[in-house]
């Protein structure tokens, strides 16, 4: 079933490159089309352009940055998959792992220890997770610029070269997934066998966290550990389950 694509005289690293340029080039030149468009209709309400030209620009580079990430970080979750669905939830799982992580890290230590501050681990936390997460150190810096001091010149330069060598990292880890991808691989729910107890593990354990915190929230205060832990149980339960069936794609997996 796949002698058609191997029989494609391009060789996979060409054909890779041309894929993941295509859909950068695409979005690039539809958002400078609209950048031209909002300057020039800026400049005709007699907005100064040469002197917010510095804090235009910067915006422009942070989303075009926003954008990279996103789309590689989708172009890897659909490498390490075969299948749309499971493609999507891969993504959500590596966009939203870093803050959950965070959250439980947070909130169960506020939970278990008396002389937990949560003001002192926001502070220290937050910095950690603005190198894990990309998406948030994005957010972040759009928020503070926009909200806060919308100053250029104030802004660190070795802030700013974070995405530059985040997108480096990711475009050749999704050259190294896509060399080893296996063709025969399509349709199946993940593409490597070796990514699929990590993926599992990791997955059960931060759902089981979650539904131990709901459960946890919903007695309030009343019998709240024994909810807790009830949740951490089911949670754990109901996790590996769905987690089997979708990576198997079968209910007896369950």
């Amino acid at each position: 079933q796949v002698d058609t694509y191997h029989c494609i005289p391009v060789s996979r690293a060409l054909y890779f490159a041309v894929k993941l340029c295509s859909g950068i080039l695409i979005f690039f030149a539809a958002y400078l089309i609209h950048f031209i468009i909002m300057c020039a209709i800026a400049a005709g309400f007699g907005t100064p352009m040469l002197q917010i030209l510095p804090s235009v620009l910067y915006l422009f580079c942070m989303h075009i940055f926003g954008f990279l990430v996103s789309y590689l970080f989708a172009a890897i979750c659909a490498i390490m998959s075969g299948n749309l669905i499971v493609s999507g939830l891969l993504y959500a799982l590596f966009v939203f792992f870093p803050i959950e992580v965070f959250f439980m890290i947070t909130d169960y230590a506020g939970k278990f220890f008396s002389t937990f501050i949560y003001q002192l681990a926001n502070e220290r936390y937050d910095k950690i997770l603005r190198i894990l997460s990309p998406h948030g150190n994005y957010i972040e810096k759009l928020s503070n610029y926009l909200f806060i001091d919308m100053e250029v010149s104030g802004m660190e330069p070795l802030s700013f070269l974070y995405f530059p060598v985040v997108i480096a990292l990711l475009i050749v880890l999704a050259f190294f997934l896509f060399k080893k991808h296996p063709s025969e691989a399509a349709g199946n729910a993940l593409a490597f066998k070796q990514s699929i107890a990590p993926l599992r593990f990791v997955t059960t354990v931060l759902l089981s966290l979650l539904g131990g915190y709901m459960f946890g929230e919903m007695a309030y205060y009343q019998n709240e550990l024994p909810w807790t832990i009830f949740g951490l149980a089911f949670g754990l339960f109901v996790s590996f389950a769905i987690v089997n069936i979708i990576i198997h794609f079968d209910f007896k997996k369950a």
